[in-house]
């Protein structure tokens, strides 16, 4: 199964050593988190697969995307031997600029 997750935001508040108002630095921020990111996600899936539970209902969405659907069991019967890969794109800017 592939997911990709596409994420914008601001950083109100850092507390690190990079100037994240420097675009490269910025760029070396958003690479370390979608790195953690890309990782933790992976790791949740693959703990949901070795328990054989679905909370987040992904069988809901992948079992009917464009035909019959799957019934439950069998979708869970897939699901638990599935590889898994999980992309990010971050689109992190700094708040700046910001009257009180």
């Amino acid at each position: 199964m592939y997911m990709h997750v596409d994420l914008n935001g601001r950083i109100e508040e850092y507390r690190g050593n990079e100037n994240i108002l420097e675009p490269g630095q910025l760029a070396e921020l958003n690479q370390e988190i979608k790195s953690y990111l890309e990782k933790q996600t992976t790791a949740l899936l693959q703990k949901m697969q070795r328990w054989k539970v679905d909370p987040l209902q992904l069988g809901n969405v992948t079992r009917t995307p464009f035909s019959k659907g799957v019934p439950e069991q069998e979708w869970m019967d897939q699901w638990e031997k599935m590889k898994i890969s999980v992309t990010y794109d971050l689109h992190f800017q700094p708040l700046t600029n910001v009257n009180p």
